[in-house]
């Protein structure tokens, strides 16, 4: 997947004497990044946009969304005090308090409405991002092994349908909880050796911890590895101050790595022929 990179952000505003100040502290918080600029929404006309492949824009009025959307622009809503009860349902994502985002946050904003994965973590041998639609094809290489299949759930019969299924998680999950199941990849050789992360489960607070890494790069620690960093990161990047894990009681490696990885065996039942593991982080 070739990257749309991101250069500037644009405020196309009907309150401009409102923004204009909200656009400064913006700017201030960009420590010279990204370019920050706003245009009045009776002035600006769609032939005079900036290149709108490389362009974030924010818009305060339903009419903005629709033109901006028509010339197929990367458009985000933003809602203010004074635009309340201003519909603003062309785009997915809404935003307020804009002078308050940082520039990371942007480029997470500029991920979720370009579809692409935001880079994760990086660990001593593996990289960790989000998982892309185009990543299925490796999946079912890497799920082809009967030994992975044994003890996890398999991917769809049909790769279309796993396809569709993917793009529905990147939506809902990422673009919800910012966190979920991602897709590991091994420094060295550059390719895609498995999947982790941790995800919410239905009928539980805490969010689930899963992990699987192809039978080639097992018995490399990769497992261990990228699940302690996992666990780490989602501790600082969203406060989550306990994981639990549930594994088939037969699968003595995903029970060792567990232990291993500081977690203790509770008594709930959550699966048949499971185990569930709690960590406080």
């Amino acid at each position: 997947m070739q990257r749309k990179e991101l250069e500037r952000v644009v405020v196309i505003t009907a309150f401009p004497d409102f923004v204009k100040d909200k656009i400064e502290q913006m700017k201030c918080r960009m420590n010279g990044v990204l370019s920050v600029t706003y245009l009045e929404d009776k002035q600006f006309q769609k032939d005079l946009l900036p290149d709108v492949q490389h362009t974030l824009f924010f818009a305060d009025s339903r009419e903005t969304e629709d033109i901006l959307q028509k010339v197929h622009a990367y458009v985000v809503g933003y809602e203010h005090e004074r635009n309340q009860g201003v519909p603003l349902s062309a785009t997915e994502y809404v935003f307020s308090d804009i002078e308050d985002l940082s520039a990371d946050d942007i480029f997470y904003v500029w991920n979720r409405v370009t579809g692409q994965p935001c880079d994760v973590l990086e660990t001593e041998h593996l990289l960790v991002r989000e998982t892309t639609v185009e990543d299925v094809d490796t999946f079912y290489e890497l799920y082809r092994d009967s030994e992975i299949t044994e003890y996890m759930e398999p991917l769809f019969l049909d790769p279309e349908e796993e396809r569709a299924y993917q793009a529905m998680y990147i939506r809902n999950i990422y673009g919800l909880y910012g966190y979920g199941v991602w897709t590991v990849i091994e420094k060295e050789a550059g390719g895609i050796v498995g999947r982790a992360g941790v995800a919410p489960r239905e009928g539980c607070e805490e969010p689930e911890l899963g992990f699987v890494i192809g039978r080639e790069w097992q018995r490399k620690g990769y497992a261990y590895e990228v699940c302690k960093a996992i666990l780490d990161y989602v501790k600082t990047a969203f406060s989550i101050d306990r994981v639990i894990a549930v594994v088939h009681q037969d699968n003595q490696a995903s029970i060792g790595l567990c232990e291993k990885l500081g977690f203790a065996m509770e008594d709930r039942v959550l699966q048949e022929n499971h185990i569930t593991f709690l960590k406080d982080l």
